[in-house]
């Protein structure tokens, strides 16, 4: 009875985009990791599943994910409609905050929700401070974003990547070459 109910068997998987909000439903609250979440969980109950079905389903908004990393490495994510009404578990005493992250949270507590460029502008730091920010923040569960691309294998490694490609390192930025 699980088995089928949980859409586990061949004959019970649901197929197809609008399958996804039904399988978010059956686990809503359910922590998992990322990739748990986008190689098992959701493939094994929708026929065809493909990530970008989930980052648009936050991107309707009926649908929201905390992430925290509770000391494991890889932070384990939940997905909850985004009415929840539920209590969130007790999160463990946060690290200590920096102050590039303490001025990202207090932008994102006075602001709303914003964009990283936006943040950086507003805060005066440095893009790769404020992005490096936000995934600190984000490993505590005390942020949260309307894609799943900043919890999927790879993500933080690429901001790395991206930070080296455009100049910025730890806060400095290369003098931009002129072109003679």
């Amino acid at each position: 009875f699980l088995i089928r109910r949980q859409h586990l068997l061949t004959t019970t998987r649901l197929e197809g985009e609008e399958a996804l909000d039904r399988i978010l439903d059956q686990l809503r609250g359910y922590a998992a990791t990322a990739t748990f979440w986008e190689q098992e969980l959701l493939p094994r109950r929708v026929q065809g599943y493909r990530s970008g079905w989930l980052d648009e389903a936050f991107l309707s908004g009926d649908w929201l994910w905390r992430a925290a990393r509770h000391g494991r490495e890889e932070p384990f994510v939940a997905i909850v409609p985004r009415d929840f009404q539920g209590t969130w578990p007790e999160l463990p005493e946060p690290e200590t905050l920096s102050a590039d992250q303490q001025k990202v949270l207090e932008l994102l507590a006075t602001r709303g929700a914003s964009f990283a460029v936006d943040l950086a502008v507003r805060s005066g730091l440095d893009p790769f401070l404020v992005r490096r920010g936000l995934i600190a923040l984000l490993k505590q569960g005390l942020v949260t974003n309307d894609r799943f691309d900043p919890l999927r294998p790879g993500a933080f490694e690429m901001l790395d990547a991206l930070a080296g490609a455009t100049g910025s390192r730890h806060g400095r930025s290369r003098s931009p070459r002129s072109r003679a």
